[in-house]
C-alpha cells in the first residue's frame, strides 16, 4: 500500500476520532507500521469494521487494525472454499440421494433456501445467489452460530443407499484444514437410511410375504 492509498483510509480515522494529537506523528507511525502488511482495501474493511463496532474513543492501534485485518482477510478466505464446497455438492450429487457438508455453515446457507431449490437454480439464479447472499447468511451463522438440518435429501432416494454422501474440504482439495475457520458438522448417525436387504427381499418374495 502506498502513501497516497494509505492517507485516502487514514483519513476516515482521523474523522472518526478528531481529537487525536499530533495527527502528522501517528499517521507516520501508522504508515510504517500498516503499509507493508495490507493492500488498502484491506485496511479500509479493518477500519470500517472497527467504526461499526468499537466504543472507545480513542483511535485504534495499529496491531488492533492488523488484528480485525487478518481475521476480516480469513473469513473472506473461508467464504470461498465454503462456496467452492457447495459447488461440488451441487456437482457431485444435486438432487439425488442423501448429502451433508463437513462446513456447518453451509447448512446455514441451504436451511435459507432449500437443498432442492438451490439443485433446480439455473446459472445466472446459482451465480446471483453466490455473488449477493451467499456471503451475509454465511457470516452471520460464524459469528452467531445457530442449530441447522443434520443432513438432505434430493428429489428422490438412491436405492440402497446406507449412508449419505458428506462433502469435505479434502474432497474439494483442501487437505490441511486446521487454519479454517469453519464450524464442523457434528454429523449424527441416527439419520442415516437403512440399507435395502435385498435377502430379506428375495426370501419374502419366494414364499408370497
Amino acid at each position: 500500500m502506498n502513501n497516497q492509498e494509505f492517507n485516502e483510509v487514514f483519513k476516515l480515522l482521523l474523522t472518526a476520532y478528531p481529537n487525536t494529537k499530533d495527527k502528522e506523528s501517528v499517521a507516520t507511525i501508522y504508515f510504517l507500521t500498516i503499509a507493508n502488511e495490507l493492500t488498502k482495501k484491506e485496511f479500509a474493511e479493518a477500519v470500517v469494521k472497527i467504526l461499526k463496532t468499537r466504543k472507545s474513543g480513542f483511535i485504534p492501534q495499529p496491531a488492533e487494525i492488523l488484528e480485525v485485518a487478518k481475521k476480516t482477510a480469513d473469513i473472506e478466505h473461508q467464504v470461498i472454499l465454503a462456496k467452492k464446497m457447495l459447488i461440488e455438492g451441487v456437482r457431485k450429487v444435486g438432487s439425488s440421494g442423501m448429502v451433508a457438508f463437513e462446513d456447518k455453515g453451509l447448512h446455514a446457507v441451504i436451511d435459507f433456501l432449500g437443498w432442492r431449490r438451490i439443485c433446480t437454480m439455473d446459472k445466472v439464479e446459482f451465480d446471483n445467489f453466490l455473488n449477493f447472499q451467499f456471503d451475509g447468511i454465511y457470516k452471520d451463522f460464524l459469528e452467531n452460530p445457530y442449530e441447522t438440518k443434520n443432513y438432505y435429501s434430493g428429489t428422490y432416494k438412491i436405492i440402497g443407499q446406507a449412508k449419505l454422501k458428506l462433502i469435505t474440504y479434502a474432497s474439494v482439495g483442501i487437505k490441511n484444514t486446521k487454519n479454517l475457520n469453519f464450524i464442523k458438522l457434528e454429523y449424527k448417525p441416527q439419520n442415516e437410511v437403512r440399507a435395502v436387504d435385498f435377502s430379506e427381499l428375495r426370501e419374502k418374495m419366494l414364499i408370497g410375504g
